[in-house]
């Protein structure tokens, strides 16, 4: 492994694991963390220990890892199927390379993994960070996950870029189900902040008690100090914890009690809410001057039936997610079961259509998405009358691929030069390639 373009399938692998001369784990950084807890170890437990003895299925012989201590030779795109204790399987496939002295003697090994999981297992994505760069800073969304298609997306995915640049304070509003906090992160890491730490708080976890203890006295907020504060479910603050939360944002600094002394707070502050903002004033549920704090700028995302344009992007969007980290590939969503979405009101919004779309990924049969695959209350709302339609939409994508294919080959694969070319954004000509499986 010694030129560029051989280690350029690293970037592919999700975690990466260390282990000395003798097997034992040294460092781990996996983006699925919660795995440890599925295996059956706490971090602590599982630094130190040897890597056989993880697994009930891997022997000395078998490991990858011990293998590679033996030889001192790589091991690249390897398969396996791993058996922890308790019994939960997973498949690894992984890469695996010696770490060497100056005397070229074997000292470790580094083995860099992705993990693909069965369908009864597909729980443990739910907060699966897949941005590698940004893992470190708490948060597990950028806006490659804001799905924007429609005019109303395209809107809000701009003005994402412009709050981006300035500290301000924002509010966000956006019925349950939206995407609030998930705009909030993306914000975050578009800024300069996105080096330190973003904290997401539930507002109606909050008391004036919890305040001075955990974020003042615990120090959390010296430790996510040049970072973003994420608010959530503003509405939901008690008034008890409102004036504490305005003295902190108005002095911008807190007393540390260890050192006797004020320090002082830099963060940018965002606030979510499910209830319009100005009804929040109105209605008493937020003191003037703490809304007037938290309202320099504001967001409102539209709801899913307001940006129907957006449904199937976002349908392919988390299927394409899924099959990225599942033992199994769907490759097509049955026209019938994309027109029963359209035509439904999705009162849950995104979250409920990814819920959906998990519910389908689990009763599908073969590599096709279709509407019986679809939760009941999904097909109840398809009309027959739409097959009607049918042919000409099949013909227009059948020409629509063509164009996609042959101006992705003219640029050499080249994601933005071929948007250009065809007038369209990265990210629809993304959700293109991912439907038409160009890519």
């Amino acid at each position: 492994m010694n030129t560029l373009q051989d280690v350029k399938h690293l970037k592919d692998y999700d975690n990466t694991l260390i282990v000395d001369q003798h097997g034992q784990t040294l460092f781990f950084d996996m983006a699925d963390l919660q795995i440890l807890t599925n295996l059956g170890y706490t971090m602590d437990q599982f630094v130190g220990r040897n890597i056989t003895a993880v697994y009930d299925n891997l022997t000395l012989e078998d490991s990858t890892l011990i293998t590679v201590l033996k030889t001192g030779k790589p091991m690249e795109h390897v398969t396996q199927q791993l058996r922890a204790k308790n019994g939960f399987t997973y498949i690894s496939k992984n890469s695996t390379y010696p770490i060497l002295d100056t005397q070229g003697v074997v000292k470790g090994a580094i083995e860099f993994s992705k993990h693909y999981y069965e369908k009864q297992d597909i729980h443990v994505l739910k907060d699966y960070p897949q941005h590698k760069n940004y893992r470190k800073n708490n948060t597990i969304h950028t806006i490659e996950d804001v799905v924007a298609v429609s005019d109303q997306s395209i809107r809000v995915q701009e003005k994402m870029k412009k709050f981006a640049k300035t500290d301000s304070t924002l509010m966000i509003f956006g019925r349950t189900g939206t995407g609030k906090e998930l705009v909030a992160q993306a914000i975050h890491n578009m800024s300069n902040r996105s080096l330190s730490p973003y904290l997401s708080i539930n507002c109606s976890e909050l008391t004036e008690e919890k305040i001075q203890k955990q974020l003042i006295e615990e120090g959390l907020l010296e430790k996510i100090n040049g970072g973003t504060l994420f608010l959530d479910n503003l509405q939901a603050l008690p008034l008890e914890a409102q004036y504490p939360l305005l003295r902190i944002i108005e002095q911008q600094k807190i007393y540390n009690q260890q050192t006797d002394s004020f320090v002082h707070i830099d963060l940018r502050i965002m606030a979510a809410t499910n209830i319009p903002p100005m009804e929040l004033l109105t209605n008493g549920v937020i003191r003037e001057e703490l809304f007037y704090r938290l309202h320099i700028l504001e967001l409102t995302i539209p709801s899913l039936k307001e940006r129907k344009e957006d449904i199937e992007p976002l349908m392919y969007h988390f299927i394409h997610f899924f099959n990225a980290h599942m033992d199994v590939s769907i490759t097509q969503i049955q026209e019938d079961a994309i027109k029963a979405c359209q035509q439904y009101d999705w009162p849950g919004n995104v979250r409920e259509l990814k819920n959906a779309m998990e519910s389908a990924f689990h009763q599908a049969e073969g590599h096709e998405i279709t509407i019986d695959d679809l939760p009941d209350r999904l097909q109840a709302h398809h009309s027959v009358d739409m097959h009607e339609t049918y042919h000409l939409k099949d013909e227009v994508d059948q020409f629509e691929r063509m164009l996609v294919k042959k101006t992705f080959e003219q640029t050499g694969g080249k994601l933005a030069e071929s948007a250009r070319r065809l007038g369209i954004s990265k990210q629809l000509l993304k959700y293109k390639l991912a439907k038409y499986e160009l890519r």
